[in-house]
């Protein structure tokens, strides 16, 4: 049996796993950095010290917030580079249904968090 004899459903279903396995790895270097990032912040936060902060200095003059917030940030930032990958993926496979599924929900993502920021 060749490739173009097989049924359309057993395509979809062999790319649904090829995606699966891509958005699992996405998911898992986000959460990765984010994570490192925010452990090593608050390992800079204890090396350094909670007594020298004062009351009336600005977060990002603190360099273990500026860590804390990146690894934040980052894991914020997961489900947009879950959505990219997912846009890409179903590009590729001339997937035109999803693909405008993926790129209006981030379409979605993207006015959201310029609201957030703006707003």
């Amino acid at each position: 049996m060749t490739e173009n004899d097989k049924p359309e459903g057993q395509n979809r279903v062999q790319s649904t796993g090829s995606i699966n396995y891509l958005l699992s790895t996405g998911l898992l270097v986000c959460a990765s950095l984010s994570l490192t990032a925010i452990f090593a912040g608050f390992a800079l936060l204890c090396v350094s010290g909670i007594k020298d902060i004062q009351l009336q200095v600005r977060l990002d003059q603190i360099p273990a917030a500026i860590t804390i917030h990146w690894g934040a940030l980052a894991l914020i930032c997961t489900p947009v580079i879950q959505v990219i990958i997912a846009l890409v993926k179903f590009s590729l496979d001339r997937d035109k249904v999803f693909a405008v599924i993926a790129l209006s929900i981030l379409v979605f993502l993207g006015a959201c968090f310029a609201s957030a920021t703006f707003l």
